[in-house]
């Protein structure tokens, strides 16, 4: 009887340990970086994470913009967006598109990127527009 008791505590032990490491596998998190154009700056640095939890199906996201226009780096302006990740599919010249849509705080601003490849998301405007000015507006994966 402690024989089975002792197999039935050990197999237990074992499928939770198992349950745990799928949850760990399943969760990523992806960080894209660029220097993108500014209106009123030479550039903008963004930073941005994606955190997607397939078990607990949410996308979290974190966005850091730094933009370059003090010369100190310990005086850039930073501005941090964090919220949960929207997928969009819009077909656009016969062409299927995914885009993140990054709604941050109420009443702030709303990021759109689109989703060029596996590496590379461009920033675009709220109608999922790309830039007709032809800068570069991507930021590349780096981890």
């Amino acid at each position: 009887m402690m024989l089975a008791a002792f197999a039935a505590a050990l197999m237990s032990c074992q499928t939770k340990e198992k349950k745990e490491n799928q949850s760990v596998q399943t969760c990523t998190e992806t960080t894209y970086e660029g220097i993108l154009p500014a209106a009123d700056c030479p550039g903008a640095a963004y930073t941005l994470t994606l955190k997607e939890d397939s078990c607990a199906g949410k996308s979290d996201f974190d966005l850091t913009i730094t933009y370059m226009d003090a010369e100190n780096e310990n005086e850039r302006t930073k501005v941090s967006a964090k919220g949960k990740m929207e997928i969009i599919n819009k077909e656009i010249n016969n062409e299927n598109k995914t885009f993140y849509k990054l709604p941050a705080a109420e009443g702030e601003e709303v990021f759109y990127f689109l989703v060029v490849n596996d590496s590379t998301l461009r920033l675009t405007n709220e109608n999922l527009e790309e830039a007709a000015s032809g800068l570069n507006y991507d930021i590349m994966r780096v981890k």
